[in-house]
C-alpha cells in the first residue's frame, strides 16, 4: 500500500553537526572524512537504504559537504543552467532555524553542486546558490569560479562584496524566476545585485569552492561554503540551523534528508531538520 504521509514528516529531527578544527581538503578525493561526519540516514524510517554516503561538518571558516556515488551506468548529465534536471547535490540552510515559518527568510539559502558542467569546457565541478521560490526575503547569491566561467552565468552572480557575518543582507529586489521541475531557473536572479559589477570584484571569501573526482562508474564531490557566503552565520549566538540536502542521480534516483519534492522542501524551510553547531 502506498504511504500517503512519510514517517519522516512526523518528527522534528535534530542532530549535531561535526566540528572540524582542520578543514577537509577540497579536491574531490574525500581525504580525511570520517564516519563521525556522515549525515544520519533518516530514510531508514521508511525502510529505504541510502545509495550514497553524504558527509558534512563545520568550523569557523564555514560549512563543508561531500558525497560519493558508485554504480553509475549512464554518463553524467550536468548543466548548471538546469541543475535540477541532472546529477546534482542541493544543500539548504537556515541560519536562524525558523522551523515554524513556511516561507524562507533572508537567512535561508539553497546551494547546488555538480561534478561537471563548470568552466568554459564544462569539464569542471560547479556550484552556486539560487533564490528560494516564494521567499519573503532573499539572501545574496554566490558562485564557484567555474560557474562564473559558464557563458551567460556571471551576470547573475555579480556582487561587490561578501555578506556581513552574523547579520545577513536583504536583497534589493526579488527579481523574476521561472520554475522548472519544482525549482527556480536562473532567469532574472541577478536583478538587484550590483548589476554590471564584474567577476574581478568578488572577494576570495565570497567564492564557493567545489571539486569532484569523476570516473566511469563513480564520482565523489566536495564543497566548502565560506562564512562570507552564509547569510547570518553566527555559531556562537545561533548554533542551531536549518539543514537539508537532496541528492539526485539519474541511475539511482533521489536521496534526501527528510521529505521529497511532493512536500515542497525547496520552498518550505519548516521541512528542514535542525543541525546543532557544537564544538
Amino acid at each position: 500500500m502506498t504511504q500517503l504521509i512519510p514517517n519522516r514528516l512526523l518528527f522534528d529531527f535534530e542532530f549535531p553537526l561535526a566540528y572540524r578544527k582542520t578543514p577537509p581538503r577540497i579536491d574531490g578525493k574525500l581525504t580525511g572524512w570520517s564516519d563521525n561526519e556522515v549525515l544520519p540516514p533518516l530514510m531508514t524510517l521508511e525502510d529505504a537504504s541510502p545509495f550514497a554516503d553524504v558527509w558534512s561538518c563545520w568550523n569557523d571558516q564555514g560549512l563543508y559537504i561531500a558525497c560519493r556515488i558508485e554504480g553509475k551506468r549512464t554518463p553524467l548529465k550536468c548543466d548548471p543552467k538546469t541543475y535540477w534536471k541532472g546529477d546534482n547535490l542541493r544543500f539548504c540552510v537556515d541560519m536562524r532555524d525558523s522551523r515554524r515559518n513556511k516561507r524562507a527568510s533572508r537567512y535561508c539559502q539553497q546551494f547546488f553542486f555538480m561534478p561537471l558542467g563548470g568552466g568554459k569546457s564544462g569539464g569542471e565541478a560547479v556550484g552556486g546558490s539560487v533564490k528560494i521560490h516564494r521567499a519573503r526575503e532573499h539572501a545574496p547569491l554566490f558562485a564557484s569560479e567555474s560557474l562564473l566561467s559558464v557563458a551567460g552565468m556571471s551576470k547573475d552572480y555579480a556582487r561587490s562584496g561578501p555578506v556581513k557575518r552574523g547579520v545577513g543582507q536583504d536583497s534589493a529586489s526579488t527579481g523574476s524566476v521561472k520554475r522548472g521541475a519544482g525549482q527556480e531557473h536562473f532567469a532574472g536572479v541577478g536583478q538587484g545585485y550590483s548589476a554590471g559589477v564584474g567577476q574581478e570584484h568578488l572577494s576570495a571569501g565570497s567564492i564557493v569552492r567545489v571539486a569532484a573526482d569523476v570516473s566511469q562508474k563513480k564520482y565523489s564531490l566536495e564543497a566548502h561554503i565560506p562564512t562570507d557566503c552564509l547569510a547570518g552565520f553566527d555559531p556562537d549566538q545561533h548554533p542551531r540551523i536549518g539543514f537539508y540536502y537532496m541528492l539526485e542521480d539519474r541511475d539511482h534516483g533521489q536521496q534526501y534528508l527528510t521529505v521529497g519534492d511532493d512536500l515542497n522542501w525547496h520552498i518550505d524551510p519548516s521541512m528542514w531538520p535542525t543541525a546543532v553547531l557544537a564544538r
